[in-house]
C-alpha cells in the first residue's frame, strides 16, 4: 500500500511520455514468489522504477530470515529491529537502477521506509552501461 502511494508521486503524464509503466503489486507478489529471492543470492532490477520489485524481493527475503531466527513475522514496513541478516542482504545484495530521477528519488526513499537502512538505488541508463563507472563514483 505504501509503495503504491509512491507511485502517484511520479506525475502520470511524464510516465506515459517516457515509457514508464508500473507493475501492479499482485503481478509483482506473484514474480516474486515465483523467482523466490534467497539470502545469499543478489538481486538486480535494471527498470526500477519505484523500486516495487526489489523491495517486495527484500521482503520475501526478511520473511525467510525472520522464520529461519524463529521470530514472528510482523508488518515488514515498521521501524522495528530486524535481525542483521535483514540489513546485510538489502544493503548487500539488493540493487536498484533507473534512469528517471524522480523515479530513483521516490524509490530510494521507499527503500528507507522499508527499513533497508542505506539504498542501492542508482539514478543510471541501463542501456548505457559505458557510463556506470562514471556515474556510480558520484554516488
Amino acid at each position: 500500500m505504501v509503495d503504491e502511494a509512491f507511485e502517484y508521486l511520479i506525475n502520470k503524464s511524464s510516465k506515459g511520455k517516457k515509457g514508464q509503466y508500473f507493475t501492479p503489486r499482485y503481478v509483482i507478489d506473484m514474480c516474486v514468489k515465483m523467482l523466490n529471492p534467497q539470502e545469499h543470492a543478489t538481486f538486480i532490477d535494471t527498470t526500477a522504477g519505484s523500486c516495487g520489485f526489489p523491495v517486495h524481493g527484500i521482503f520475501h527475503v526478511w520473511e525467510q530470515i525472520m522464520k529461519d531466527e524463529g521470530l514472528s513475522k510482523s508488518h515488514l514496513f515498521t521501524t522495528e529491529k530486524k535481525p542483521a541478516r535483514c540489513e546485510t542482504y538489502a544493503q548487500e545484495k539488493v540493487f536498484a537502477i533507473d534512469f528517471d530521477e524522480k523515479a530513483v528519488r521516490v524509490g530510494r526513499t521507499l527503500n528507507l521506509i522499508a527499513g533497508d537502512g542505506q539504498t542501492n538505488v542508482l539514478h543510471l541508463n541501463m542501456l548505457d552501461y559505458e557510463r556506470w563507472d562514471e556515474k556510480t563514483k558520484l554516488v
